[in-house]
């Protein structure tokens, strides 16, 4: 089982403080809509969205006697010490900066170089990397990017999908991936020169592109409201590309907590 930027908590983010749930693992887990542990979690990069949840994960007293590993950037690693990574943890983080080919016998893991989404300012939040470990973050802006990965996973011939943590990407980082299922985070790219028609384009018209990180990341899981969160339009821009460049591709809507099978 591999977890992939395991943003868990849902807190309101616009207060500035890391409020993590810490009951949130256990209630997931209790109603089946999460599974665990997993073998192998990977992280894009260092902000809260992405990396706040995972030292709740590694700390769970159920999981302690599973060897869990994390994969992602020397920044990651030092933002998951300063929040209190344990020893035995930290010897199975994997510091990784793009170009690693991974084998764990039942999947392959390809990291790859990439970028964090650029909003309209051409900017991000949190910038910054982190060469040392940090005092335990308290807010949202102590949780800085650190750089970026994607990561292809292979399952034998059967299956690969391409996780992306950010609403942009490296061209040429890409080029030569021929993955099925492609994660597209769909944050604003109004900055970015015809994101999409690039991104289905070098990968050759994956099989299925699946949106993501297209919700407001603040509504619980339990909310009645949360479908209505969902950027609509998400799904139906990736239709009219695709139309365009009147490729095979097909969109997969993907829904809170549920599975999906292909």
């Amino acid at each position: 089982m591999v977890y992939f930027d395991p943003y868990l908590s849902r807190f309101d983010y616009r207060a500035g403080a890391l409020d993590i749930d810490p009951a949130i693992v256990d209630r997931l887990l209790s109603a089946g809509t999460l599974d665990g542990p997993p073998e192998l979690i990977l992280v894009s990069h260092g902000h809260w969205d992405h990396l706040a949840d995972v030292p709740q994960l590694l700390a769970r007293p159920g999981w302690a006697d599973a060897t869990i590993r994390t994969i992602g950037t020397e920044t990651v690693r030092n933002l998951l010490i300063g929040m209190g990574m344990s020893d035995t943890r930290r010897k199975n983080f994997i510091a990784a900066s793009g170009g690693e080919d991974l084998d764990f016998g039942a999947y392959r893991v390809q990291v790859v170089r990439s970028l964090h989404s650029q909003s309209k300012g051409y900017g991000f939040f949190a910038p910054g990397v982190r060469v040392t470990p940090p005092p335990p973050p308290q807010t949202t802006t102590d949780l800085v990017e650190g750089g970026t990965l994607a990561y292809q996973v292979s399952f034998a011939d059967r299956l690969k999908v391409l996780f992306f943590g950010g609403t942009n990407f490296v061209e040429r980082e890409l080029e030569g991936l021929r993955p099925d299922v492609v994660m597209v985070c769909m944050t604003d790219f109004t900055s970015l020169h015809a994101y999409l028609e690039r991104l289905l384009t070098v990968l050759d018209a994956p099989r299925y592109v699946v949106p993501v990180h297209h919700d407001d990341m603040v509504t619980k899981f339990d909310s009645p409201q949360l479908p209505q969160t969902v950027d609509g339009t998400a799904a139906s821009r990736l239709r009219e590309v695709i139309r365009a460049l009147r490729l095979p591709t097909r969109v997969i809507e993907p829904r809170h907590l549920q599975a999906f099978t292909l």
